[in-house]
């Protein structure tokens, strides 16, 4: 007997592959500059992972394992209404911080993965950059703004997915 809500592998690799295009078309929109900030990003959040890896093993961590440490916790939650207040407003589906930040009382940067949800290219570079920049001025420090796009990796994926905590959802 086949399950009916599970989708068939071709409508999943279609879907993942009209989600790359999508991606692919928001990029070339970008500035040469937005280009390389992306991408150096994206290149130093894969570095502090890999070396969060080798200095703990993630396989059988639990949510419990990865609290986060006070300092940065109360830092957080201080900001969580205007947070709130400024995912509403913008429309963000959910915010949720991770990474290093959670296990060190003063972490140089910030992680956080957020889902914009759908909406037009412009629309999401729009959003996507001023949650950047509020982040970094509420925090007074570096901020590295995930999207679920960004977690093809899967060995990324799964660090993510053990360390969230979550911030906002709509």
């Amino acid at each position: 007997m086949t399950d009916k809500s599970a989708p068939d592998a071709d409508a999943v690799k279609r879907a993942w592959n009209a989600h790359n295009r999508e991606h692919f078309r928001y990029f070339q929109t970008l500035s040469l500059r937005a280009k390389l900030e992306a991408v150096e990003g994206m290149a130093d959040t894969v570095r502090r992972f890999q070396e969060l890896r080798e200095q703990r093993n993630f396989k059988n961590a639990t949510k419990s394992e990865t609290l986060m440490s006070k300092g940065i916790q109360n830092e957080i939650y201080s900001h969580k209404a205007g947070i709130t207040e400024f995912c509403q407003r913008h429309g963000v589906r959910r915010l949720e911080v991770f990474g290093s930040s959670l296990h060190t009382e003063s972490p140089h940067d910030i992680d956080f993965l957020v889902d914009l949800g759908e909406r037009s290219a412009s629309d999401y570079a729009a959003t996507y950059f001023d949650l950047l920049e509020y982040l970094q001025s509420l925090f007074k420090r570096p901020v590295d703004l995930v999207t679920p796009a960004a977690l093809e990796n899967p060995y990324f994926r799964q660090l993510v997915e053990q360390d969230k905590s979550l911030l906002y959802a709509d």
